[in-house]
């Protein structure tokens, strides 16, 4: 708890804040199938005391992968309307209104995206290239199982903290 609070006011979030720390698997970390995925998610709930506690990547493993009873309750419960930071989501493409990106381990995988970043206002697709990074916020607001994509609404660009100055010697 002590871990979600600080990453909350190091990002300017609330601790009650979903963060995805998006990015490919560790290398040589093992891949599973979707069996052994399915029983991984549904031992994830049935084991952890308080779910949540569980970082936003590992709510989304379940929403992905849980049985069809564990995906409901992770989402009604854990997710549905709350607010989210997606930290150095990777852009897959850009309309006026709504930027597609990799975040969870299966994203970068496929190359395919699983959030739907929905904008208020209209953004220029162009300060969105494919393969830039960027952090958003915004609310989490639906979800589709096949082909998986979270959509978040009210998304906006976090900006990059500045770079510490140095100071010369």
């Amino acid at each position: 708890m002590l871990t979600t609070l600080l990453i909350a006011l190091l990002t300017g979030g609330s601790a009650q804040t979903i963060h995805f720390a998006c990015g490919p698997a560790w290398p040589g970390e093992k891949t599973f199938t979707g069996r052994e995925n399915q029983a991984l998610a549904d031992k994830a709930v049935r084991e952890t005391p308080d779910l949540a506690l569980l970082t936003g990547n590992d709510k989304e493993f379940v929403l992905r992968y849980g049985s069809p009873e564990n995906e409901a309750r992770m989402w009604s419960d854990y997710l549905a309307d709350r607010p989210a930071m997606l930290q150095h989501a990777v852009v897959v493409g850009a309309t006026a209104s709504t930027v597609s990106v990799r975040c969870g381990e299966e994203a970068f995988r496929s190359g395919t995206a699983d959030f739907a970043l929905h904008f208020a206002s209209t953004v220029d697709p162009g300060n969105f290239p494919p393969g830039s990074m960027v952090t958003f916020r915004g609310v989490v607001r639906a979800h589709d199982r096949e082909p998986f994509v979270i959509s978040i609404s009210d998304a906006a660009i976090v900006p990059l903290a500045p770079p510490a100055l140095s100071v010369p010697r």
